[in-house]
């Protein structure tokens, strides 16, 4: 039956026909789960899914904007001289572009902390490979995201550490 509103007696059906179907149950060949597992499983992977993506749509235009703010400041300070009479005024400048610099590394470290324990959160059967599968990988990317932000903490540090001398 291709088209669903026709009626039967359009496909010679008549009242009192036995009709034999043949098929699957609704939804297995379009890779819909079936079982009450496979359900489970499927709602696992949706909510970590949604948690990745709103953790990229969240934080990764303010990580990006991190790491070049971080990067112009180091090139900045790196190559000025403080001396004469702009010492101050540079002191001041610098001291709050610092402040800017590691408000924004806290939120966006925090925030990913945030979401590490929610992705720590969801329990995940040992039958539910695909779930654990995802889980693990969401983990990693956030985890490879805090990594970044902590190696271009480090270079700040050290690129100070240097002006200093």
């Amino acid at each position: 039956m291709k088209d669903d509103a026709s009626p039967l007696a359009y496909y010679g059906v008549y009242p009192g026909a036995s009709l034999k179907l043949i098929g699957r149950k609704e939804g297995a060949e379009k890779g819909v789960p079936v079982t009450e597992e496979e359900r489970e499983e499927s709602a696992l992977v949706h909510k970590i899914d949604d948690l990745s993506h709103e953790a990229t749509d969240l934080l990764s235009s303010r990580m990006q904007a991190y790491l070049a703010d971080a990067q112009l400041y180091i090139d900045q300070f790196s190559s000025a001289a403080i001396g004469g009479d702009n010492d101050q005024a540079l002191r001041e400048i610098k001291a709050s572009e610092h402040k800017k610099l590691h408000d924004a590394y806290v939120f966006v470290n925090e925030t990913l902390m945030q979401y590490l324990l929610k992705l720590d959160g969801i329990e995940c059967p040992p039958e539910a490979d695909k779930a654990r599968q995802r889980r693990r990988q969401a983990v990693r990317l956030l985890q490879s995201w805090m990594d970044q932000m902590d190696r271009k903490r480090e270079s700040v540090k050290q690129s100070e550490i240097t002006i200093s001398q």
